[in-house]
C-alpha cells in the first residue's frame, strides 16, 4: 500500500494549528528563522582531443526559513533555483558520440537541455525534537553513506518521507526513516521511488544490450536503518537501506584509532563490509525490465590514516568481488560511505573491481577569522574491460584520477562568502578500443569547477 505523506503532512500540520492559540502561533511564524544561499558555478570540461569540450554558468540559489519551535514543533519550507545564464549552447551534442555535455548540462535539467530555469519547492517539513528524540516528516534533506545531497551541482538531490533521528544515548546512537519520493540532482523535481530508476543512465544488462527498468521498476519505497556505536577508540557505524520489492544493502564501517587523547599524531585503521542482496524479482518480474539483475554482490574495503589536529592523511582500498554488481541508483546520492569515495567518480555499476586512493585533507584557521579547507587525492580504479557489461554496466574504462579542491570563507563584513576551485584530472589506464564512447566524460579528460557560494 502507497503510503500518502501529503495525507500524513496535513493531518500533522491542522493538528499543530488547532493544537495552539492563533496568538502563539503567530508569534512562532514572527520568529521564524529566514536563511539559504546564493551559489554561482562556473564548470568547464576539457575531453580529449577530437571530442568536443563543454562549459556552462549556472546561477541561483535556496531561500526558506523554519519557525521558531512551539512545544518542540516546528515548520519549515524551502525553495530551490537554478538558472542557465546560456554562455555555451547545451542542446549541441558532441558530433562523434552523440552525447549531450554530463557535467556542464547537469547544474540544470539533463532531461530538457533547453530548459535554462530549474526552480521548485525542495524542502516542506514539520520536526518534532524532544530530549535526543528528533522526527521529521515531508520533504527534506538526508545525509548518509548512500542516501544523501549530493550537493556537487546547483540543485542538490532531495529526499521525501518520514526520518527519526536518536541520540539520547551516550555511546549510541540510531536513526531511520522511509522515503516514497526523490527529486534528484540534475532533474526537475520530485518523482515517486519506482519512477527514480535509471534517471542518469541506465547503463548496459549483464548480457549486453541497453538496460530496459527505467518507468518498469515496480518499488514503492525505501527504508533505512542506522547504528552508530562509540567503544572507548573503536566507531562502529551500521547502515541498511532496503529497496521495497528490489534489493537489500548492507553496510559495516569500523574505524579504530591507535594513538590516545594525548597524543599529537593519531593513526588509524578502518575496515569496511558492504553486501547487496536481491529482494523479490529485483524490480520486475521480466528480467529485461530489472533493476537488480543478479542475485548478490559483495564489496570490501580497508583504510589507514594519520591525523593531526585539523590534518589527515589516509590510504583507502575498496574491492567489488565477481559474485555481482555493486548496484544502487545513482540519483539517490553519492557513494561517500565508500572509502576509496572521489568526487566525479562512482563505483556503481562495477563488478570485480579495485580501487586504491590517498588523500589529504586539512583546514586552517587564520588570526583575522577567515578560514581555508583542502582536500587533494590521487586514485587508481582497475575496472574490467569496458565491452564487458557483466562486470562494467556503463563501459568505464581503467584509469587513475587527481582531484585537488580548495575553498576560502570569508569572515568580518563578508562573512558567509566562501569560494571554492576543484580541479579533476582522470587520464586512461585501460582498453578504449577506439571508441569515443568510452573515452567522452569517462577518461583522458580534465574538469574546472568555480563556484562562489554566499550562505545568510
Amino acid at each position: 500500500m502507497r503510503i500518502s505523506l501529503l495525507a500524513v503532512f496535513t493531518l500533522l500540520l491542522s493538528q499543530l494549528l488547532i493544537s495552539q492559540e492563533a496568538s502563539t502561533l503567530r508569534e512562532a511564524f514572527l520568529d521564524s528563522e529566514v536563511n539559504g544561499y546564493f551559489r554561482s558555478f562556473y564548470s568547464y570540461s576539457d575531453n580529449d582531443e577530437g571530442l568536443k569540450d563543454f562549459s556552462a554558468l549556472g546561477v541561483g540559489g535556496k531561500l526558506g526559513f523554519e519557525t521558531k519551535r512551539y512545544k518542540n514543533f516546528s515548520v519549515g519550507a524551502y525553495y530551490y533555483s537554478t538558472f542557465n545564464t546560456n554562455i555555451t549552447d547545451l542542446t549541441k551534442p558532441d558530433p562523434a558520440t552523440g552525447k549531450l555535455s554530463r557535467y556542464e548540462l547537469g547544474l540544470f535539467d539533463i532531461h530538457n537541455p533547453s530548459e535554462r530555469e530549474v526552480s521548485y519547492l525542495g524542502e516542506l517539513f514539520i520536526s518534532y525534537k524532544n530530549k535526543g528524540h528528533f522526527f521529521k516528516i515531508g520533504r527534506q534533506s538526508i545525509r548518509s553513506p548512500l542516501l544523501n545531497i549530493q550537493d556537487g551541482r546547483m540543485i542538490p538531490t532531495l529526499h521525501q518521507g518520514i526520518t527519526y533521528k536518536n541520540t539520547s544515548f551516550d555511546h549510541h546512537k540510531f536513526s531511520s526513516g522511509i522515503i516514497n519520493a526523490v527529486a534528484a540532482r540534475s532533474s526537475n523535481g520530485y518523482k515517486a521511488v519506482n519512477e527514480c530508476f535509471g534517471v542518469y543512465s541506465q547503463g548496459l544488462k549483464p548480457s549486453g544490450g541497453v538496460s530496459d527498468y527505467r518507468n518498469h521498476t515496480q518499488s514503492n519505497f525505501l527504508a533505512f536503518f542506522n547504528w552508530s556505536g562509540l567503544y572507548q577508540n573503536m566507531k562502529i557505524h551500521f547502515w541498511d537501506y532496503y529497496i521495497d520489492n528490489v534489493s537489500n544493502t548492507a553496510m559495516l564501517t569500523s574505524l579504530f584509532e591507535l594513538g590516545s587523547d594525548s597524543s599529537t599524531y593519531k593513526p588509524y585503521i578502518g575496515a569496511q563490509f558492504i553486501r547487496q542482496d536481491r529482494i523479490n524479482y529485483g524490480g520486475n518480474k521480466d528480467p529485461d525490465k530489472r533493476y537488480f539483475d543478479q542475485d548478490e554482490s559483495i564489496t570490501y574495503g580497508a583504510k589507514i590514516g594519520l591525523k593531526r589536529g585539523d590534518y589527515s592523511l589516509t590510504l583507502n582500498a575498496n574491492h567489488i568481488t565477481d559474485q555481482g554488481r555493486f548496484l544502487f541508483p545513482r540519483s539517490w546520492g553519492i557513494e561517500t560511505g565508500l572509502f576509496t569515495f572521489q568526487r566525479r567518480e562512482r563505483t556503481e555499476g562495477m563488478r570485480d573491481a579495485s580501487n586504491i586512493m590517498i588523500q589529504l585533507a586539512g583546514m586552517h584557521q587564520f588570526k583575522w577569522g577567515g578560514k581555508v579547507n583542502f582536500d587533494a587525492a590521487y586514485g587508481r580504479y582497475y575496472r574490467s574491460e569496458p565491452n564487458d557489461p557483466l562486470r562494467n554496466k556503463y563501459g568505464f574504462p581503467s584509469h587513475d584520477q587527481m582531484t585537488f579542491n580548495i575553498g576560502y570563507h570569508f569572515s568580518g563584513y563578508l562573512d558567509g562568502l566562501n569560494l571554492q576551485l576543484f580541479v579533476l584530472h582522470k587520464p586512461n589506464r585501460g582498453n578504449t578500443y577506439d571508441n569515443p564512447n568510452f573515452i567522452l566524460h569517462k577518461v583522458d579528460m580534465t574538469v574546472y569547477n568555480a563556484v562562489v557560494n554566499y550562505v545568510f
